[in-house]
């Protein structure tokens, strides 16, 4: 059985990220499923300031020439079994599906997937963030990578994925819009505390 780290990163600098075209990124992805090309990686401790959640990120280009991403968040001392078993089977399950067959070190199989094609369905998730501009708060939509299959095997996606904000939610956003109160962050998509279970 083929075994992962604890996705040791001080040991993974993974390098070329974004695919940019003359100077600008391609559309991001919508939800659906795709073919993707993947097209770089890289890990949390590669960003200057960056104090939430270890985390390593795959870029990926679609056959349509939108960009996309996958984010697998990193074992933590602190995580339940259940937690660092499902973190490492959802990695594992990604690299594997992209043709990985060494993974001798986690920085060796994650650099293997770059230039791997891959199959990979997206949804989209609502939170409530904050305007850049005005810093009064809204609702947001990001996209975010649900699970991989490997080329030629079948890839699920359907719509009820999709996350949109609870009706307390949506209570909270206007009761914050009618306060005039800047959130600090009301919640959040992309954490680490967003797990199956």
């Amino acid at each position: 059985m083929i075994q992962m780290e604890a996705f040791n990163l001080a040991e993974f600098k993974g390098g070329n990220t974004n695919f940019k075209k003359d100077g600008k990124y391609p559309d991001r992805v919508t939800p659906g499923g795709y073919v993707c090309t993947v097209t770089g990686v890289k890990n949390s401790t590669e960003i200057e300031g960056y104090g939430g959640s270890p985390f390593i990120e795959f870029y990926m280009l679609t056959e349509c020439g939108k960009q996309a991403s996958a984010r697998f968040w990193v074992v933590k001392q602190t995580d339940s079994s259940k937690s660092k078993d499902w973190k490492k089977k959802q990695l594992k399950d990604f690299l594997m599906n992209c043709g990985v067959k060494e993974f001798t070190t986690d920085a060796i199989a994650c650099k293997a997937a770059i230039n791997k094609r891959v199959q990979c369905a997206f949804v989209s998730e609502e939170y409530i963030g904050k305007n850049r501009d005005t810093k009064q708060p809204e609702k947001k939509t990001a996209v975010k990578y649900l699970w991989s299959s490997a080329m030629g095997k079948k890839l699920t996606y359907d719509s009820k994925y999709n996350k949109t904000l609870s009706q307390d939610d949506m209570n909270l956003l206007s009761s914050l819009n009618k306060m005039d109160v800047e959130p600090q962050v009301v919640s959040q998509s992309h954490e680490d505390a967003d797990l199956p279970f």
